[in-house]
């Protein structure tokens, strides 16, 4: 599952509630500019990880599985990537047209309505802020 941001209409007239809402975004996205940094930094590092090769899925996965295993033995050792020849850290290009292709080729099932994923998306947003906040134990 992935979790996005609050909504503005999500934040509620409650000044107290919206306040941790705006900040439970602002987590949310340092996050995920880490971990698109970490994934540029892997792709960098691994360059076969922009045009995987083949059409078996389980390779593909233990390949990127291993990949990453490796990636992080590096890192660990404080390797640096920017030495290899024509590295390139940066998010792809096409991410914005992969990223619409994977929204466009979700698919739901026809008894969920759309009201009732948006919300449980608001649900699981405000668990995850109680837990931020210590009131989930």
């Amino acid at each position: 599952y992935t979790i996005r941001p609050f909504n503005d209409y999500d934040l509620t007239t409650n000044a107290h509630e919206a306040r941790f809402r705006r900040r439970f975004n602002r987590r949310l996205s340092s996050l995920r500019i880490f971990v698109e940094h970490a994934f540029g930094r892997l792709k960098g590092r691994f360059p076969v990880l922009r045009c995987m090769p083949g059409n078996d899925i389980d390779m593909i996965y233990r390949t990127v599985e291993a990949l990453m295993v490796i990636h992080n033995i590096l890192e660990r050792f404080n390797d640096d990537p920017t030495d290899i020849e024509e590295y390139n850290g940066e998010e792809d290009d096409d991410a914005d047209e992969v990223r619409g292709e994977a929204a466009a080729q979700l698919h739901v099932d026809d008894d969920v309505s759309e009201d009732l994923l948006y919300a449980t998306g608001v649900y699981r947003r405000k668990w995850i802020l109680d837990l931020m906040r210590g009131e989930l134990v």
